[in-house]
């Protein structure tokens, strides 16, 4: 078997594009998201609306080290928004808080 040699990595551990990551695969990657998507890193932990690997949102917020699912659960006499956990828990990348377009 012969050795090529060249001045690119060949080996590639998955395709999880980097945040901040424009080219490639990672372009099509963070098309999914909103156009004002930032890395979760930079999230608070009060309510936001948050994105997953597949570009689903959901609205959550960062409590017992996760970030649990919220919806809305109008009341059923006057409907006024009341919003409560689900009890799922968001593998989120990425954070927004504007709403979905």
């Amino acid at each position: 078997m012969p050795l090529k040699f060249s001045n690119t990595p060949q080996l590639v551990y998955g395709d999880a594009p980097r945040m901040g990551d424009k080219s490639g695969t990672a372009g099509n990657f963070y098309s999914r998201l909103h156009p004002t998507a930032r890395p979760i890193s930079t999230a608070p932990s009060y309510a936001v609306q948050v994105f997953d690997r597949d570009g689903k949102s959901a609205w959550a917020h960062f409590r017992r080290n996760a970030w649990q699912e919220l919806k809305n659960y109008p009341d059923w006499k006057t409907g006024a928004a009341n919003w409560r956990e689900t009890g799922n828990t968001v593998d989120a990348i990425a954070w927004s808080s504007a709403p979905k377009v």
